[in-house]
């Protein structure tokens, strides 16, 4: 192996470093290898596809990295319509009561809601997110017309039966009406939108 030039230095380094950091991330959100798609998600769908990926930071921190995994035939336009999976592998510790809340609060956005539906969404979600570390796995696996379930790890948390938590929830990431454009655009982006 040859020796970097005499010009080479540490500041080469720290220079190019965000170049290979924004080709690592261009390379994982565009695969679209089905062989990685969890156990859950796979029995759940069949033969899914990785159609998208993207990474929540907030501030300076990496929150969590998300894919959504559809079948062939799935519309982003009438998402609510179709199976399929947002898998979210965290970044940091959190707790699974600041997840729900945060999660209701972002739900709320997205249009009015009676405060029984607040109070019965809030309940539900905290029985679906655990406390969370570095590396667990949380999957919203949409069932149309059947029930949302939830995972954590890959072991089953909960179900919740109700169509219209389902179009909330997963409108977080998925409405056109989302805080997060940049994020909706990455997960749909193999998608005429």
């Amino acid at each position: 192996m040859q020796a970097p030039p005499a010009q080479f230095n540490r500041r080469h380094l720290v220079l190019g470093l965000p170049a290979l950091v924004a080709t690592l991330d261009s390379v994982a959100s565009t695969s679209t290898d089905t062989s990685l798609a969890p156990k859950e998600i796979a029995n759940a769908l069949g033969s899914p596809k990785r159609y998208g990926t993207s990474r929540l930071r907030f501030l300076a921190w990496d929150v969590y990295d998300i894919s959504l995994w559809t079948e062939p035939r799935f519309e982003p336009a009438n998402f609510i319509k179709f199976p399929f999976a947002l898998e979210l592998t965290y970044l940091r510790a959190i707790k699974g009561l600041d997840i729900a809340t945060q999660s209701l609060k972002e739900m709320q956005r997205l249009g009015p809601m009676s405060k029984s539906q607040e109070n019965q969404w809030l309940v539900n979600m905290q029985a679906a997110f655990p406390n969370v570390q570095p590396g667990d796995r949380l999957c919203g696996l949409h069932q149309p017309g059947q029930r949302v379930r939830f995972f954590h790890n890959g072991t089953l948390r909960t179900d919740i039966e109700d169509a219209a938590f389902a179009s909330f929830f997963f409108g977080i990431w998925l409405s056109d009406k989302t805080s997060e454009p940049r994020l909706r655009s990455e997960l749909l982006k193999n998608a005429p939108l």
